[in-house]
């Protein structure tokens, strides 16, 4: 039989090697991503998943790399595809399989935090060892083919290394921003499963065309003496482990840095950290391959790459400040095209990455043209060498994600990983080269000396704290990098505080959103006859948690992902959601909202669901989520879900209500606001006793947490009602439900982040007929009108959003909000966004007039006072202003706003001891709020006191530059003063 050309055969083997790369990153994101829908996407989870196969990795490159000596590797590798693809197919079938014993042992064990997640460590690593297992032999499996003269070893490995890696970027992209968009997770795990199927067909012809190759051994070319080989490919050896472990701690805080920066937090971006990553490392595999067996000195080779590594993960400490500037200033221009937009975003950090992780892809081939010296250890010392790279990449994830970050922040963690490549780095130099010692050390020196200039650019180890600030001047009062989230809780100049993780903004601790958070609770817990117990799936700032507490003493059990927005709440909210976490009733738990039901064996009266957008938290929004929670909701339980209108399209708001009718189909829509909407799921079709919705409402418990927002009154509630099940159903049409198999909303390329008009539109039209909830003759007359006012006016109120917003049309909106006034005259969100209107079109007076009656109806907002100064003082009216300023200042006293203007009039009032007073308090408590720093040396400068005038004067210098004229006041005082 006429066999292939020696060509033919190494083609067809560097095609095989690529797509086996295709299947296996392909296969860790679709494993990844269904193992977090049973387990739970805490950090603990994915680590516990990515361990599981990385150590499958590690035992495979051990196993295969000793068997390739002993049994014919066309064998084995045709084994390898053929266990992998079978495996794929049976997936559904055994994960099944495994979640039924999974879900049914937490029935008879405790469910214990640490107890967990050591069963979650156990299921992840039974049920992955076999295919990992069999993946992490495909490197040394194919070098023992392939590799056929010492000669050009170090350019086959590279040129494997390469291609394999290549063939994981392409995985990644096909799988994380293709096929999960378009054929689902089975889809492409089908896809992949082909593909091994492909690489099958093609092994069986090599191995019936191919002769049995049986290579030349040939003399080792190591020029260390025998007694000295051993302690060097220790030394070796212990770099490349040290390297792995390196290499995976940075992947593991890049990914935290530039999370916190990237617009799009959705699952492309975790997609893009993979690629970028892993195409470095097969860059720099193919450049190196070019040279490696052209190197004399190998070990120095490797010395100067490990310094490198360690140089330019320093370097991009001082680079990411700049791209993030760069990025703040790039997303205004943003355009709705999600590749040219997101794509632009992602390819600077591929691209920022790419040096770096190019130095870690040259480090496999080097090794390995050190450590193999006979062509009969090439499959075993392969094996040695993948198995303890692995093994260094997983101990390297585990420490950067729950010991080096927790501990010390990502600043000093890089440092910490970097000193680790340059020590090492710097010991191959001086003690594994071939020049003369003082050559060695005059090296050594130079990296030394480079480093610490390195060092001396780093940004500020506070400054990935304070960039979370969305504003200069606003002031941090709490900050964490856990192992899980970074967790910010900035406060603006107006006095708004906000939670953020990971950089992104998900709750507002302001009298609008704080409503949306009391309602969580309280719409299911009046609609319910007798609530024992309920589950709140997401802590934030714990308004929610606490309403459902007060309500009557339900006991109640929150769910929580992060133990950093456990202490934010503590810490900076404690005040809000009065100390919830101290209650008795209070059951925290720190787990994944689905995982929690999966396991749980308590049955909850009310679930209510807090969770971020849907495209942030897209498990907790498909229909397999509600079928959980529905398993867990007693006979008459109430399911609660928040939903939001921003960044998505209609058609996926669509597909988010289908998903939720689809499991409850007794399903009413609460309009909030324009942005936050409540979807209620009965057990029977909704009907309301207005009577004794009204009286349960008035319970003290009830109407005490309710009142200063508006909401103590039945009609003020129901009249946040839209439609139920046969309107929602009518709307949503054909559209299909957003699964777990494919997670379109989660998906979504939707750029702009505002809410979608066409979703408020949608809900406007809706709003038609509260009486179809009202059972019976409950009402009289009297109420029926009032309620049916209060119920138009909230339609009023959307109207007018419509028109004022995006219409543009002004006069029209203005027109329906003095009729919403007119219907609920004590609604006080209608009289401030009036006040609102008129100051947008210049009439002053009119706003002074809506806001004071706002103010008649809510007093107790400090913003509300601050804004009726700012007004009195644009008017001139400077002692009103000073009335409304001391106000704010009596409900809120580290407001800086109110003191700012306070000032100003002081100053205008020639009262400049009073003015110095009061911006000295705001400097107090907003260290970094410029204007007052110059508004204070300016009345210094008045004063003729210019010690003190130069003195806030370099203050502004200091935070910025370029504001104002100040470099020129700054020269101009020392030049009158002589300097100080």
């Amino acid at each position: 039989m006429k066999s292939m050309n020696n060509a033919t055969q190494q083609k067809i083997l560097l095609l095989i090697i690529f797509l086996s790369g295709v299947t296996a990153l392909g296969y860790q994101v679709l494993w990844t991503r269904i193992f977090g829908l049973v387990f739970g996407l805490t950090v603990y989870a994915v680590s516990t998943v990515l361990t599981a196969f990385m150590a499958g990795l590690a035992l495979g490159s051990y196993l295969f790399g000793r068997w390739s000596e002993k049994k014919n590797p066309l064998i084995l590798f045709i084994c390898i595809e053929t266990g992998i693809a079978l495996f794929a197919l049976l997936f559904p079938l055994l994960f099944d399989l495994q979640s039924t014993v999974y879900s049914g042992l937490f029935k008879i064990i405790p469910q214990n935090f640490y107890v967990k997640n050591a069963v979650r460590f156990l299921f992840s690593f039974l049920f992955l060892l076999i295919p990992t297992t069999l993946m992490g032999g495909t490197l040394p499996v194919a070098g023992k083919i392939m590799v056929k003269t010492r000669f050009t070893l170090g350019k086959t490995v590279g040129r494997i290394y390469s291609l394999n890696n290549l063939g994981a970027v392409l995985g990644c992209f096909i799988a994380g921003f293709i096929l999960m968009h378009t054929v689902g997770v089975r889809g492409t795990m089908i896809f992949a499963a082909l593909i091994n199927s492909i690489n099958i067909i093609l092994l069986i012809l090599l191995r019936k065309f191919v002769p049995k190759y049986e290579p030349k051994i040939e003399e080792d070319l190591q020029k260390w003496k025998k007694s000295d080989s051993r302690r060097f490919y220790f030394l070796v050896l212990l770099v490349f482990a040290v390297e792995g472990f390196c290499a995976l701690g940075y992947e593991v805080i890049w990914t935290r840095i530039l999370l916190d920066f990237s617009y799009d937090k959705s699952s492309y971006f975790m997609s893009t950290v993979i690629i970028s990553f892993v195409f470095g490392l097969a860059f720099g595999s193919y450049l190196i391959s070019k040279v490696v067996d052209r190197s004399k000195k190998p070990a120095l080779l490797f010395g100067w790459i490990e310094v490198a590594i360690g140089l330019t993960a320093l370097l991009l400490l001082t680079a990411f400040p700049y791209m993030l500037d760069y990025l703040i200033q790039l997303r205004p221009a943003y355009s709705e095209s999600w590749w040219r937009s997101m794509g632009y975003e992602y390819l600077m950090f591929f691209l920022i990455m790419l040096i770096p992780t190019t130095l870690m892809g040259m480090a496999y081939p080097v090794v390995s043209k050190l450590y193999i010296t006979h062509l009969t250890q090439v499959g075993r010392r392969l094996g040695t060498i993948g198995y303890l790279d692995t093994i260094g990449s997983i101990l390297g994830a585990f420490s950067a994600g729950f010991l080096l970050i927790p501990l010390f922040g990502v600043v000093h963690s890089t440092i910490v990983l970097a000193a680790g490549n340059l020590l090492l780095g710097l010991v191959l130099i001086i003690f594994a080269g071939e020049s003369l010692p003082s050559t060695r050390w005059k090296r050594a020196g130079m990296i030394i000396l480079f480093t610490g200039l390195v060092l001396y650019t780093l940004p500020d180890k506070e400054y990935f704290k304070y960039w979370q600030t969305a504003q200069p001047a606003d002031r941090l009062l709490f900050y964490e990098e856990g192992s899980c989230t970074t967790v910010a809780v900035p406060q603006h100049l107006d006095g708004v505080t906000e939670l953020a993780i990971n950089g992104s903004v998900t709750a507002y601790a302001e009298y609008h959103d704080i409503r949306v958070h009391k309602l969580l609770a309280h719409l299911p817990y009046l609609l319910h006859n007798n609530p024992q117990r309920a589950l709140v799936i997401g802590l934030g700032m714990g308004v929610t948690a606490n309403s459902l507490v007060k309500a009557d003493s339900l006991l109640v059990d929150c769910v929580e992902i992060s133990p950093e927005v456990k202490m934010a709440a503590q810490s900076s909210f404690a005040v809000l959601n009065e100390n919830v976490l101290n209650r008795n009733n209070f059951n925290f738990i720190l787990d994944d909202g689905r995982s929690h039901l999966q396991i749980t064996s308590h049955k909850y009266d009310i679930i209510s669901s807090n969770a971020v957008n849907a495209r942030l938290s897209g498990n907790l929004y498909t229909t397999e989520f509600y079928q959980l929670c529905k398993q867990r909701l007693a006979e008459n339980g109430i399911m609660c879900q928040w939903l939001s209108t921003n960044w998505i399209l209609e058609s996926e708001y669509k597909m988010l209500l289908k998903s939720f009718i689809e499991v409850f189909p007794n399903t009413s829509l609460w309009c909030l606001n324009a942005g936050h909407l409540l979807l209620i799921g009965t057990p029977e079709p909704l009907k309301i006793d207005y009577q004794n919705f009204r009286n349960k409402i008035k319970r003290n418990s009830v109407s005490s947490d309710l009142k200063d927002y508006g909401l103590s009154k039945a009609n003020a509630v129901l009249a946040l009602y839209v439609c139920a099940s046969g309107e929602i159903t009518a709307y949503i049409g054909s559209s299909t439900d957003n699964r777990d198999d494919l997670p379109l909303v989660e998906m979504s390329r939707v750029v702009n982040m505002a809410r979608n008009p066409d979703i408020i539109e949608s809900i406007y039209n809706q709003k038609k007929n509260l009486e179809s909830i009202l059972a019976g003759h409950s009402l009289s007359p009297e109420d029926s009108i009032t309620l049916h006012n209060y119920f138009l006016a909230e339609k009023l109120l959307l109207e007018s959003t419509l028109k004022s917003r995006y219409t543009k049309k002004p006069m029209e909106a203005l027109q329906a909000l003095i009729k919403a006034t007119q219907l609920a005259p004590d609604n006080y969100t209608l009289h401030k966004n009036l006040a609102i209107l008129y100051y947008a079109g210049g009439n002053r007076y009119q706003a002074i007039k809506s806001l004071m009656r706002a103010i008649n109806i809510h007093p107790k907002l400090a913003e509300n006072h601050e804004r009726l100064g700012i007004l009195y003082f644009e008017s001139a009216l400077y002692e009103d202003a000073l009335v409304a300023f001391k106000n704010a200042l009596l409900l809120e006293p580290e407001r800086p706003l109110p003191r700012y203007y306070r000032a100003a009039i002081f100053k205008l009032l020639n009262k400049p001891l009073l003015a110095i007073s009061d911006l000295r308090e705001i400097i107090n408590y907003f260290p970094k709020y410029i204007d007052a720093y110059y508004s204070l040396a300016l009345i210094y400068e008045e004063q003729k006191d210019f010690k003190n005038a130069l003195k806030y004067y370099r203050h502004c210098y200091n935070l910025n530059s370029d504001y104002k004229n100040v470099g020129d006041k700054i020269k101009e005082i020392e030049s009158l003063a002589g300097g100080y």
